[in-house]
């Protein structure tokens, strides 16, 4: 497995060194013709089939190491993912380069070895999930590797290796990530731990679109008085703006779901009472995705 693991490392490593002094020798080649007479420089026919056949040659020997290389390379991309998808499956490619999509739902014995770049950038995510969904992609994108009868290998590159959802990913701990995350979430009173309700506001004038969001979340204080909810923001949301609506968003979060409901009964009967409300409010239970 290891070898097979050098083998593609290898190639890529040449194909790049070669790459680079194919571009020294066009440099190189380039100076010659700036140094060379009067009369090349002011021949621009000839200079331009000059610079044409240095980049035939150098095409040309791109294309012959290329030749050597046993592995092909694609890129996924939306209008050609299926297509990729299927001639992998069918052998006519060795390296599949792609997003999340193609840690899940792939099911091909002969894939053998699997690495996920830059493992960590979920992690920074504005969601109380962030941990959840960096451990869930990991064990998904390593479940694609040694499907078959040959054992599979996964390598993580990631900034945070002592981050537990990571290291609980590459162990394939579902029991160790779930005792530490719920520990989190137990100590900040999140989800399933407790509940949540997110209140998204939207408006064609962000202006009033943050003074509403202010006003219910204002509402929403007085109400939670009593310390039994708690009350985060408002702010812009993640996607401050789209289809030309500002966004402003701000959560309430208890272990009491009932008062939750009694809440967000208030701010929808404020809403109601309100002669003019050009601004659309969104309430949402327990939020799976952030705003």
């Amino acid at each position: 497995m290891r070898k097979i693991g050098f083998k593609f490392a290898s190639a890529i490593i040449v194909l790049a060194l070669i790459s680079i002094i194919s571009l020294g020798l066009l440099a190189n080649s380039m100076t010659a013709i700036s140094q060379s007479s009067q009369d090349i420089m002011n021949n621009e026919v000839e200079k331009i089939n000059l610079i044409h056949g240095i980049y035939e040659d150098y095409l040309d020997m791109y294309m012959n190491v290329y030749a050597h290389v046993n592995a092909k390379l694609l890129r996924t991309m939306d209008k050609r993912a299926e297509d990729i998808v299927e001639r992998f499956a069918r052998g006519e490619t060795q390296v599949l380069i792609g997003t999340q999509m193609v840690a899940k739902g792939l099911d091909f014995e002969n894939v053998t070895l699997v690495g996920a770049l830059a493992a960590d950038l979920s992690l920074y995510v504005e969601n109380y999930r962030a941990a959840e969904r960096t451990f869930q992609l990991l064990t998904q994108a390593a479940g694609r590797a040694g499907r078959g009868d040959v054992p599979g290998e996964v390598v993580i590159q990631t900034y945070q290796p002592e981050h537990y959802s990571i290291v609980h990913a590459a162990a394939q701990d579902y029991e160790g990530f779930y005792e530490e995350e719920i520990l989190y979430r137990e100590i900040g009173a999140y989800p399933p731990a407790a509940h949540m309700l997110a209140v998204l506001v939207t408006g064609k004038e962000p202006g009033e679109a943050k003074n509403r969001a202010a006003e219910l979340a204002a509402l929403a204080r007085r109400e939670a008085a009593d310390g039994k909810l708690t009350v985060m923001g408002p702010g812009s949301a993640s996607l401050s703006k789209l289809n030309d609506c500002y966004r402003f968003v701000f959560y309430i979060k208890g272990r009491d779901d009932r008062r939750l409901s009694i809440l967000r009964d208030s701010m929808e009967q404020y809403i109601q009472s309100l002669q003019k409300c050009p601004e659309q409010v969104q309430f949402d239970v327990d939020p799976i995705n952030g705003y």
